[in-house]
């Protein structure tokens, strides 16, 4: 056993050389004290200091930026103080470079010493900024701003997460964020430089840059050039991608026409633009894409690294007859009909998006070998056939009945028959209509609920026959969960008004039924925790939770509220209904993973599968739909 040492605490001291180095860094930058306070500090002072601010310097690492500087100073509360006020200064000096040259510094591979530490300075005044105050800067320094974000290699801290100075002018200056990127990424693309694709990557796949990408994916598009290099690939898929996702279709199509149109395009770069196209609008690429892509192998691989990217948003807008298409192109290709069964019963149960730059590119000749594509392109075309079995209707039952029959996809039977399977019974259920309330209470023993189980059943339908018709009944009854400003729905009104709106037409349909079972407010359960609404009948009950879709524990409480607290009463036997009240997309929280539902039955069917498989037979979801139209 090896003896520690009996002074550890001394030998982790700095040594004495190390000491007077770091008195020697303390007294140099305490010689320009007074300049820093100043404002007339050397930039490169300023720039060191910055890099140990962002933690760039191994030898302070600490989490704070601040913390960084004191121990970088010995804990010189003044002079760091000093440093923090040259930095916030630094972002009004007189010879900060424009945004023209701040890019043109990039162009020639160079940084501008003033850099980091602008960004640190926006850093220490936007830190207690709230969304309501000022922008804290002109025009002419937030485009320095844009410039410096865009254009500097940024230190690990700051690339790792969009700073709140930036977060602000991505919503109340997109116009100017839009044209400094525009300028920026023009630029790169001009001169070849790699960089793009961290400045396109928000633009194609996160939401809060929506707004900037439906101001700059056309004008980049239009200046993207037809012989690009083959590395410059992936940015113009992110482009394209950002295209079908956020801009206008007919202006879109239109730069599509326009660019398809140059004979000089190089073939990986026209298949981007021919697949795009399709997306936009498949009837008038349908043909065109299949004589163009089948019996390619170069240009079906180039499809497939190109739809690999796609976010499941575009995926899910698939049609039958497109999904058929891309299917039957991509599983016939000679370089992927191979698969063999052991591949297939690998292939994953979910696809799984990938949120990463795709590093691998190919070259435009006809015999590269593919390194990465096979496992790439087979989770591709499982991802393709497992949407056409999610659709539930006849015309995907003949699609993949015909795709089983094409002898060049032999090698995917088996899956494409696991997958007919799981489409047969999803369409079964689909046309299978439940009987309505009357028909329910006729097979009943006596025509009345026996237990708590059938009890759950009549609520249930009951609930979802009132959904419908507040609905789509001709007295518009959406409109009362909504608080009317001069005839019109204007905000959500409160959850208890909400709810009481909903027992108020319960009670008169339970009171039609004639069978006795009554519906009252806030039932009483175990540990004085209390429902919103209960049913009962012949000593059982039914506790209803009630949820708006932008309550914070949305989630969390068919779970945590209905299940642990009120079904657990024996008068319940377990059974319980998790009503929510679907008031739009926007307000809808998110759920923990994925993102936000985009209508009621999207958000039913994620509520429902939340829940375990044993909490599914006795936990009914109703989801009422009171979006103001």
């Amino acid at each position: 056993i090896m003896k520690q040492p009996q002074d550890e605490e001394q030998l982790e001291e700095p040594s004495a050389e190390e000491q007077k180095q770091q008195q020697d860094q303390i007294d140099y930058v305490r010689s320009y004290g007074e300049a820093l306070l100043e404002n007339k500090c050397p930039p490169h002072i300023l720039h060191y200091l910055a890099n140990v601010y962002f933690g760039e310097v191994a030898s302070f690492a600490e989490d704070n930026p601040a913390d960084r500087l004191r121990n970088f100073l010995g804990g010189n509360e003044n002079l760091v103080n000093a440093v923090l006020k040259g930095f916030e200064g630094s972002i009004a000096r007189s010879d900060v470079p424009s945004e023209v040259e701040i890019i043109k510094f990039r162009e020639n591979n160079e940084t501008h010493y003033l850099a980091l530490p602008f960004l640190a300075g926006l850093e220490e005044v936007f830190q207690n900024i709230s969304e309501s105050d000022e922008m804290l800067i002109n025009e002419k320094q937030i485009r320095q701003a844009l410039a410096f974000y865009y254009n500097a290699p940024l230190p690990v801290s700051l690339s790792n997460h969009q700073p709140a100075w930036y977060q602000k002018l991505l919503k109340h200056n997109p116009d100017i964020v839009s044209d400094v990127l525009i300028r920026t990424v023009s630029s790169q693309i001009r001169n070849k430089q790699e960089s793009i694709m961290d400045l396109l990557y928000p633009v194609a796949f996160e939401e809060s840059h929506a707004e900037i990408a439906r101001l700059v994916t056309l004008p980049l598009l239009e200046k993207f050039p037809v012989r690009c290099h083959i590395k410059q690939i992936e940015e113009l898929s992110y482009l394209l991608i950002s295209a079908l996702l956020c801009c206008d279709k007919e202006q879109f199509l239109t730069v599509v026409d326009k660019k398809l149109g140059y004979r000089s395009m190089t073939i990986a770069q026209r298949v981007y633009w021919m697949v795009a196209g399709f997306f936009a609008l498949s009837t008038k690429f349908h043909n065109k894409l299949e004589q163009d892509i089948k019996g390619y192998e170069h240009r079906v691989r180039y499809l497939c690294e190109f739809m690999a990217k796609f976010p499941d948003k575009l995926v899910g807008q698939l049609n039958v007859r497109e999904l058929e298409l891309l299917i039957r192109l991509i599983g016939s290709s000679s370089g992927y009909s191979s698969l063999s069964h052991q591949e297939a019963r690998r292939l994953p149960v979910k696809h799984r998006q990938i949120k990463t730059p795709n590093m691998h590119r190919p070259s435009d000749s006809e015999d590269f070998t593919w390194v990465s594509s096979r496992t790439e392109t087979i989770h591709l075309a499982h991802r393709l056939i497992q949407q056409l079995a999610s659709i539930q209707c006849s015309s995907a039952t003949e699609a993949l009945e015909r795709l089983l029959s094409n002898s060049a996809l032999a090698s995917w039977k088996p899956y494409l028959t696991n997958a007919s399977d799981k489409q047969k019974l999803l369409h079964r259920d689909a046309v299978f209509h439940h009987r309505d309330v009357n028909q329910v209470l006729q097979t009943l023993d006596n025509g009345e609920p026996a237990n708590a189980a059938d009890l759950a059943a009549l609520t249930a339908d009951v609930l979802n026959e009132l959904a419908i018709n507040i609905r789509n009944g001709p007295t518009s009854d959406w409109r009362q969960y909504w608080n009317m400003d001069k005839g019109k729905p204007s905000t959500p009104r409160f959850e208890n008004f909400c709810r009481n709106a909903l027992l108020s037409d319960l009670r008169v349909r339970l009171d039609q039924l004639g069978i006795g079972v009554t519906a009252h407010q806030e039932h009483t359960y175990a540990d004085d925790k209390r429902s919103d609404i209960c049913v009962e009948y012949n000593g059982y009950n039914v506790p209803i939770e009630i949820k708006k879709n932008n309550h914070d524990d949305l989630w969390n409480s068919a779970k945590n509220q209905l299940i642990a607290k009120y079904t657990k009463d024996p008068k319940t036997d377990g059974y319980g209904i998790y009503l929510v009240f679907w008031f739009g997309k926007e307000p809808c929280r998110r759920p923990e993973s994925g993102p936000r539902p985009e209508t009621a039955d999207e958000l039913k069917k994620l509520l429902h599968d939340n829940l375990a498989d044993d909490q599914k037979r006795k936990i009914s979801i109703c989801v009422i739909d009171v979006e103001k139209h």
